[in-house]
């Protein structure tokens, strides 16, 4: 197996400030100078393998011990550790008194525990997926892969996920507290479940689905064929097993995951022995690469061989922008190339809605009211890709009124038009 050398990153010990994005309260990822477990593996130069990787895990976790008791000292709470594909603590402190954890000895940086949001909500199948099972053969699709799905947890119940001719490896299954248990099987073998680092507290702590998003985006990955109401479907992989690795809550009460159970769990997923962990997460605006805890994680996971696919998310605000995680090189980043979205406002004509895509003029901040014409009256073919010949002569067709601020999008357009 190819090892990818990490390099060593000389910065500054400061305490980083917090994206525009959301972020725990008084939580902290506080990284250490010393190399993570997989780091010290690549520069090893042998070949991987999981004795290794536990002794250098166990050396870490050793040396992560002086940091544990300076920061006690100074009045911080550790909550937890990641040892592999980071060397940090997680630690709760008062945010008046953070810039303490920067003078222990060892630390590198303080980073505030961002809040991520689900980025799956809509897809189709783009992909030549038919032609990869044919090449191979459905009952080999995935056969003996790992997949991590970090996200909401995955219903267990439903009939994607129950497949008879699959055996539980060994060592497997693999949970957070022994009643998770109940939420694996022959396929899904991991259910670890992170609320205890959850910003608020959570109605229910297990690592059972409570939004659906998790079990949709592991549907996608590797359901077997089911057949519903509207459709028939089948997952990418469906031979594979599923690991599940809970990073979001109860809806209403933990709709986006901190940043430290996002990294604890793909910690836990590559220590599992995930071949592939799937992240349909993200945030809005990316960090430096050489500041961002998460991203320095995708690294090492990838160098001990691990695929890490990530969503590039729906946010915007234009075409190709791309969030974090999805920013972090080492990560196969996937955006749709094609969909069933279309991101507009609503021009209300006659009182019908019609879907209105913005141009890339300036913005309007109030609502626009006038007359409409045909754009197929002005350039013969009703696209609007090259100025008319000539201005417009204003027309009384109907007025328009545009709210550009509008969530109600219609898919009643008719004809494109614009303003004469």
């Amino acid at each position: 197996m190819k090892l990818l050398i990490a390099r060593c990153l000389w910065v500054a010990l400061v305490v980083l400030p917090a994206s525009w994005a959301g972020v725990v309260p008084d939580r902290y990822i506080v990284e250490l100078t010393a190399a993570p477990a997989a780091e010290r593996v690549a520069a090893s130069g042998r070949r991987p393998s999981r004795s290794l990787l536990t002794q250098h895990r166990s050396q870490v976790r050793a040396e992560q011990q002086s940091a544990r008791l300076a920061i006690k000292q100074q009045g911080g709470q550790v909550l937890g550790s990641i040892d592999t594909v980071a060397n940090a603590l997680i630690v709760h402190m008062p945010a008046s008194a953070v810039a303490r954890l920067a003078q222990v000895p060892g630390v590198k940086r303080v980073h505030p525990v961002r809040q991520f949001r689900m980025l799956l909500d809509h897809a189709v199948i783009v992909t030549k997926v038919s032609d990869a099972w044919n090449a191979i053969g459905l009952d080999r699709a995935g056969l003996g892969m790992k997949i991590g799905m970090i996200d909401s947890g995955i219903d267990i119940t439903h009939p994607a996920f129950k497949d008879t001719s699959l055996t539980v490896p060994a060592g497997f299954p693999k949970v957070n507290q022994s009643s998770d248990t109940s939420f694996t099987n022959n396929k899904v073998i991991v259910a670890r479940s992170y609320a205890s680092l959850f910003a608020a507290t959570d109605p229910d702590t297990s690592a059972r689905d409570e939004s659906g998003h998790g079990t949709a985006t592991a549907m996608a990955a590797a359901g077997e064929l089911v057949s519903g109401p509207l459709a028939t479907i089948r997952g990418v992989a469906p031979k594979a097993y599923l690991g599940s690795y809970k990073v979001f809550g109860s809806p209403g009460v933990n709709d986006t995951a901190p940043e430290d159970a996002i990294l604890t769990a793909i910690n836990d997923a590559v220590t599992d022995g995930m071949d592939v962990i799937n992240l349909s997460l993200g945030d809005a605006l990316a960090e430096n690469l050489d500041q961002d805890v998460q991203a320095t994680a995708i690294q090492q996971a990838t160098s001990l061989g691990v695929i890490v696919v990530v969503a590039a998310g729906n946010t915007g605000p234009g075409l190709h922008t791309i969030g974090p995680p999805g920013s972090a090189p080492a990560a196969i980043t996937v955006g749709a190339s094609s969909n069933e979205r279309t991101f507009g406002g609503t021009a209300t004509v006659g009182g019908t809605a019609y879907l209105a895509i913005p141009g890339n003029g300036p913005s309007v901040s109030e609502p626009v009211t006038a007359p409409l014409k045909s754009v197929a009256a002005l350039d013969g073919n009703g696209l609007g890709c090259t100025p008319p010949a000539t201005k417009p002569a204003k027309c009384a067709m109907s007025t328009m009124r545009y709210a550009p601020t509008s969530s109600a999008i219609a898919r009643k357009a008719r004809k494109s038009m614009m303003r004469g």
